[in-house]
């Protein structure tokens, strides 16, 4: 019996063993699948963000493909419009499912010997960029996790005009000698080969200076009243001119109230306008109320901070439940003052969160009643498709909501969830968002009742829109003797006395009056008839022929000039200015003489060849002694039948009317891209005793 029970003994401790050793295995594989499995969803996460990063990647690409003067960002998104990529803009970045994508740029430093360096290194290189695309997401253990790829771009297929040499003169419209240009202002000196600089003024000679309306940029003036084209200051058309004849049929056609009350029989009715107020739920709900509607029990409704298009949001929360109506919605009063004006409604809406388990339907509506409360099913103005899934921010714009505004009053603006629940087993939480909620209404002024003549009626417009009348046009200037003066002062250190004062003008009947400042337009001074004096009346002003016999009397003390004109006309007349020009004495004494303290020119039209060139970087060569100074505007045009067509006006970096001053370079604004015809304009400044040399001009295009 001894024998049999230790036989017994071992096959159970055999048994223990094997369980311990298959346990052990068992945990061991487990661990390893698990591991396997983890490793694998974050290996694709890996995958799925550097391909998002080099699609960024490619579409910079393309951006800077179609014109190198578009990267102008320090960072921003990118999106397709007109089935091409743009930048969405400074600062922005961009959302694709769980991954968040952005795009920085940063300058190219070079040393001397043109390698890349630590900025500031020897200069910026301008025609190079470094492209930063960083993906970041938050990992299923709530961990981020981050890619980043990066790429240099280049301005590599753009092509140059290039302009060294100005000696043959002016006169050259359109480029074809390389050594000619269009125009300057008598100020310069071209005679040497490779440079252009200030001229000489002679110490013994009398001078000019003429403003010949070439260049809208150096005078101000109102441009409704008065245009500055074709080398001439002219008095803007208004386009009132004309009479209106005939016999109008009702004071419901006349659209203000001025005119309206203007008609014998005629009463005015003011509209109005009005919105709600906090659409975007960024900061607060003020305004906006919360109640539930179906099932109480199973709907919520609150606001989230972050995760709108952008920042804060409201949302419904609607947790299902079978065979129920389960609904909340978000209110809004607001109060119109006008009966049936027109009204929009423009909103966002998404649905991030969506469990399918038993729903039989669910959609998202919106509502204008003129009650508060619970919205009526049937009224909705705007309901979504069915809802399947979750979705990202959509939009609907000025969904048209006038049929809902009625007579005056008080409305509720309501935006709403529902979802209806069949008898299926399971049922789990989905959420319905809305963000920029805004409702805009507008009712315009009325006229009613029965008017009086047609003769009435100033404009051809308000004219033309009764019936029975009749508009007979005219041209129409105006009367009230707008004026136009250099921007800035005419200044030479060297003027002895102003030695005369001409005009070239196209009166028409009409005339033109002047003023002079030897201040910068601090102060105006006209002829009283027995000495310069400081205007204070709205006639305190001279004909060119009263300025002419006196400027000699003018003061010299500033060695400044300025004029302002005025165009005087009776409406029908055109008064146009061509030329202004003085004449001054030279006091600069005997001996060698100095040089202008400022001059101008403008090149010849250059074409592109082009039907729609991208003018993307200027830079230019100089030397710059201390006291003097040189900048540099660009302008292009569109080709109207192989010569160039309307301007547009003279820019720098920062648009119109600015000035480039970096030689080394400066990105040319896109507004100026898209036309054939490019033209710069070089402007040159000393003390006098310098001269700035201008050596070389290079215009970047594509």
């Amino acid at each position: 019996m001894s024998i049999i029970f230790v036989k017994k003994g071992q096959s159970i401790l055999e048994v223990i063993l094997a369980v311990a050793i298959f346990g052990l295995i068992s945990a061991a594989l487990m661990t390893l699948a698990t591991g396997g499995f983890t490793a694998l969803r974050q290996g694709g996460e890996q995958t799925e963000a550097e391909a998002i990063a080099q699609d960024a990647i490619e579409g910079v690409r393309s951006i800077r493909d179609d014109a190198w003067n578009n990267l102008i960002y320090t960072t921003s998104s990118i999106n397709i419009s007109g089935n091409k990529w743009i930048f969405s803009g400074e600062n922005t970045t961009s959302t694709v499912g769980k991954y968040t994508r952005t795009i920085s740029f940063e300058n190219i430093c070079r040393d001397a010997s043109n390698t890349i360096a630590t900025c500031p290194g020897s200069y910026t290189d301008i025609e190079s960029k470094k492209v930063i695309v960083t993906v970041t997401w938050q990992t299923s253990g709530g961990a981020v996790n981050q890619v980043q790829q990066s790429t240099y771009l280049t301005n590599w297929d753009s092509r140059e005009w290039t302009q060294t040499d100005w000696s043959g003169g002016s006169g050259q419209a359109v480029w074809s000698d390389a050594t000619r240009y269009n125009t300057d202002d008598g100020n310069l000196n071209f005679g040497t080969n490779g440079q252009i600089g200030l001229g000489t003024n002679s110490p013994t000679t009398f001078s000019t200076t003429t403003w010949p309306f070439t260049v809208a940029g150096d005078y101000t003036y109102n441009s409704s009243k008065i245009s500055v084209a074709s080398d001439l200051a002219s008095l803007a058309d208004t386009g009132a001119g004309g009479s209106c004849s005939g016999t109008p049929n009702a004071c419901s056609t006349f659209g203000s109230g001025g005119t309206c009350l203007a008609q014998t029989g005629c009463a005015w009715t003011l509209g109005g306008s009005g919105a709600t107020t906090n659409p975007s739920f960024d900061s607060t709900i003020t305004g906006w109320t919360y109640a539930d509607w179906e099932s109480a029990s199973r709907v919520s409704g609150d606001r989230q901070t972050t995760g709108g298009n952008p920042n804060g949001y409201i949302r419904v929360v609607v947790a299902g439940n079978k065979n129920s109506t389960i609904s909340g919605y978000w209110q809004q009063p607001f109060t119109t003052s006008a009966n049936n004006p027109a009204g929009t409604v423009s909103f966002n809406w998404r649905i991030p969160t969506y469990t399918a388990a038993a729903i039989s339907s669910f959609y998202l509506y919106v509502f204008v009643e003129s009650t508060s409360g619970a919205p009526t099913l049937a009224n909705y103005v705007w309901r979504s498709a069915a809802i399947s899934g979750t979705t990202n921010w959509a939009s609907v714009s000025n969904l048209d909501i006038s049929s809902k505004l009625g007579a005056a009053g008080t409305y509720y603006l309501k935006v709403v969830v529902r979802g209806i629940y069949t008898g299926a087993s399971g049922a789990g939480q989905t959420i319905g968002a809305f963000d920029n909620v805004s409702l805009n209404w507008t009712a315009a002024d009325t006229c009613t009742g029965t008017p009086s003549a047609c003769n009435t009626f100033s404009g051809g417009a308000t004219c033309a829109a009764q019936a029975g009348c009749s508009w007979a046009s005219a041209p129409a200037y105006p009367t009230d003797k707008p004026s136009i003066y250099n921007s800035a002062s005419f200044t030479t250190t060297t003027v002895g006395a102003w030695t005369g004062f001409s005009e070239v003008a196209n009166k028409n009947g009409g005339e033109i009056y002047y003023q002079l400042s030897n201040d910068d337009g601090a102060t105006w001074k006209y002829w009283n008839g027995s000495i310069w004096s400081v205007v204070a009346g709205a006639t305190d002003y001279n004909t060119a022929v009263t300025v002419n016999a006196n400027i000699s009397n003018f003061s010299t003390t500033s060695a400044k000039l300025m004029f302002k004109a005025f165009l005087s006309s009776n409406g029908s007349q055109l008064v146009e200015l061509d030329q202004v020009q003085i004449g001054y004495s030279d006091n600069a004494g005997g001996g060698g003489g100095s040089y202008f303290t400022s001059g101008y020119f403008v090149s010849s039209a250059y074409n592109t060849n082009l039907t729609s060139a991208r003018t993307q970087i200027l830079k230019w060569d100089e030397t710059l002694p201390s006291g003097s100074d040189l900048q540099l505007q660009v302008r292009t045009a569109p080709d109207s039948a192989g010569s160039p067509g309307a301007w547009t006006g003279w820019y720098g970096p920062s648009g119109a009317g600015t000035y480039f001053t970096n030689p080394l370079g400066a990105i040319i604004p896109a507004a100026l891209n898209g036309n054939k015809w490019l033209q710069y304009r070089a402007e040159l400044t000393g003390d006098g005793s310098v001269t700035p040399l201008l050596q070389e001009v290079r215009l970047n295009y594509k």
